[in-house]
């Protein structure tokens, strides 16, 4: 299968992602492995502690650091840029414009991992719609709050936020349940790697190769938009095998 990663942090040295460029090869090299073919690198933006302007710089600057690395590998995913913005309110107050996914008209919003608060869907709709941009919801597997009524509230109204799931999710069986729960209810999913190296956040677009391939699953790709060809969950509606239901996934719900 031929997938694209939107959520990486792939870039040398730009956070607490790949160290260095040799690392950004060995995690691209990885990925292309998993059957990758489009990376999407998305830095941590935190507002509160640095400039759109700062951003940008540095990133721009990893991003030829490693473009440089890649020269002559063919074999290596395409990088385009994006970014996993900190949700907070001085936001709407920024040109963000830069953050918007190269290619892509979406934008991608992290938030605080213990606690939920009502203004989060309000700004995440009102940011993106500054844009023109769909909102993704960074990992929803990693929040304490998130549940079937929470993921409603940012679906609502103008809002319709997709949501991006690590891969590692897959592996927990109330994430599993929630996924299923969001198919259900009309909500669009990409998957990402999340992957910050090689070692315990490493590029795992395996744990879906195996899901797939044990449940015999095939899909059909839907693009994001103008976005290159992404792995939707809806696309399971039109697979032979719809695994996106209360009685799949062989037990582990």
């Amino acid at each position: 299968m031929i997938y694209t990663d939107f959520h990486s942090h792939i870039l040398p040295r730009m956070d607490d992602g790949a160290k260095d460029a040799d690392t950004s090869l060995g995690m691209l090299s990885a990925l292309a492995s998993q059957g990758v073919r489009t990376v999407y690198a998305t830095p941590h933006f935190y507002a509160d502690s640095d400039s759109v302007e700062s951003f940008i710089a540095r990133r721009e600057q990893c991003y030829k650091e490693l473009l440089t690395a890649m020269e002559g590998r063919t074999d290596l995913p395409e990088v385009r840029l994006g970014a996993e913005i900190m949700i907070c309110k001085q936001l709407i107050n920024l040109d963000l414009s830069q953050l918007v996914f190269d290619g892509a008209p979406v934008m991608m919003f992290e938030y605080p991992v213990s606690k939920f608060e009502s203004w989060y869907t309000t700004y995440t709709e009102r940011i993106s719609a500054n844009y023109s941009a769909i909102p993704i919801m960074a990992h929803f597997d990693r929040y304490d709050w998130i549940n079937a009524k929470t993921a409603r509230l940012f679906n609502s109204n103008k809002s319709h936020t997709y949501f991006q799931m690590n891969c590692e999710g897959l592996e927990d069986k109330k994430m599993i349940k929630l996924l299923l729960d969001l198919y259900e209810s009309g909500v669009r999913c990409v998957f990402g790697t999340d992957c910050h190296n090689l070692a315990d956040r490493k590029p795992d677009f395996d744990k879906l190769n195996e899901l797939f391939e044990k449940e015999k699953i095939k899909l059909g790709p839907l693009g994001l938009q103008s976005a290159p060809t992404a792995y939707i969950a809806n696309a399971l509606a039109h697979s032979e095998k719809k695994i996106f239901s209360a009685n799949s996934f062989n037990g582990l719900i």
